[in-house]
């Protein structure tokens, strides 16, 4: 992430910002599997690095599943959190929280393991919040039963990450990500 202006950028539209983002979309998406993701996050004022799920082009009705978020004015907390077509129309919150001292200069292992049943998320293997799938099941509380996509990225500022403001002090940023592995059970 930088602050920089792309005026020439085709998708251009202001911004002061520049930032990265990869994704899996239209290459590889996955029903089921444990995510295992090794990175070191920034943490700088206004920064709002991710890794997370999307299942596909009408959010919310095909669930997003947040890996790992972390936002630079809380520089030892991760958030894995699930989004059910539900939690954003009743804005209900529907995730759990890890500390981590060490978030910003270390790597670790950001997980979830998304089962038919339920999606756990863990930080170096160690479980901090899971959500079960509901005994009432529907599209509205479960839409994971349906591939979903990866994307790793750093946002600057954003409805979360700018309630610090936003800084250039600690820009350019990075999250450098060591590997990312996805293992899935035999058929």
């Amino acid at each position: 992430a930088r602050r920089e202006k792309l005026s020439g950028a085709r998708d251009y539209g202001g911004q002061a910002y520049t930032s990265a983002r990869l994704s899996t979309r239209g290459k590889a998406s996955w029903t089921y599997g444990f995510f295992d993701v090794r990175a070191k996050l920034p943490c700088g004022v206004g920064q709002w690095p991710a890794i997370w799920l999307l299942g596909g082009w009408h959010w919310p009705q095909q669930g997003e599943i947040d890996i790992m978020e972390a936002v630079g004015f809380e520089p030892t907390t991760v958030y894995g959190t699930v989004h059910p077509p539900h939690t954003v129309e009743d804005k209900v919150h529907q995730g759990g929280h890890a500390e981590v001292a060490d978030l910003c200069r270390a790597f670790h292992d950001y997980q979830a393991e998304w089962t038919a049943d339920r999606i756990t998320f863990l930080v170096d293997n160690r479980p901090y919040y899971a959500y079960d799938k509901p005994a009432n099941a529907d599209a509205r509380n479960w839409p994971f039963d349906q591939p979903e996509y990866l994307i790793l990225n750093i946002a600057i500022g954003g409805a979360i990450g700018a309630q610090d403001g936003l800084g250039d002090a600690a820009l350019p940023a990075r999250m450098q990500v060591d590997y990312v592995r996805v293992y899935q059970k035999a058929p």
